[in-house]
């Protein structure tokens, strides 16, 4: 009887520190999330996009493709979605190319869906899940915890994530400035609130 009662002391004693372990990762992980250590910048999922018939400079996507910004929200460009090269003037496409080919696609492609109002934006933090588990099962996720209106959120905001995306892809700090100055040029026309 001794013998399972010191077992049942150890068992609640680990128990104990187990929990008290796991509060203060939790807390730890929180302050670290705020202070941006834990999140990167990154793109999830698979660029798939095919030309409109309409349109050549538009291209739709076949498939949803995300973008996770370091301050932990998951950009979503649902299927069939466009986008069109960042809303960048045709003139800034000598200095830095097409800008539906190579990288540039990538990192216009969170911004067009802003642009656009079509962009699927989830707070990943609020559901404590990894970004690639929201993005696979976005639709299912309760939309009234994490999810945050798109119509809130004010051009230069999504001129913004324009740039962090393009950090993302390694881009040179000349041409992310020139990018930035080419969707505050010419970009307003573009965006639908």
């Amino acid at each position: 009887m001794l013998l399972l009662q010191s077992a049942h002391f150890a068992t609640s004693d680990l128990l104990e520190i187990v929990g008290t372990t796991y509060i203060a990762a939790r807390i730890a992980g929180r302050r670290l999330q705020k202070k941006g250590v834990i999140m990167r910048a990154r793109f999830i999922g698979q660029y798939d996009t095919l030309p409109t018939k309409h349109n050549p400079d538009l291209y739709k996507f076949q498939q949803d493709f995300g973008f996770l910004r370091t301050d932990g929200l998951l950009i979503i460009s649902p299927v069939s979605s466009y986008t069109d090269g960042a809303s960048i003037p045709r003139f800034f496409w000598r200095l830095i190319g097409h800008p539906l080919q190579g990288r540039n696609k990538y990192w216009s492609a969170p911004h067009d869906s802003g642009y656009k109002a079509c962009a699927i934006i989830i707070d990943i933090k609020k559901y404590f899940m990894a970004a690639e588990d929201a993005f696979e099962h976005w639709e299912d996720l309760d939309p009234e915890i994490g999810f945050i209106h798109r119509k809130d959120l004010p051009r230069k905001w999504w001129d913004r994530t324009l740039l962090e995306a393009m950090a993302a892809c390694k881009e040179s700090w000349l041409k992310r400035r020139l990018v930035y100055m080419g969707v505050r040029i010419g970009g307003s026309g573009s965006f639908q609130s």
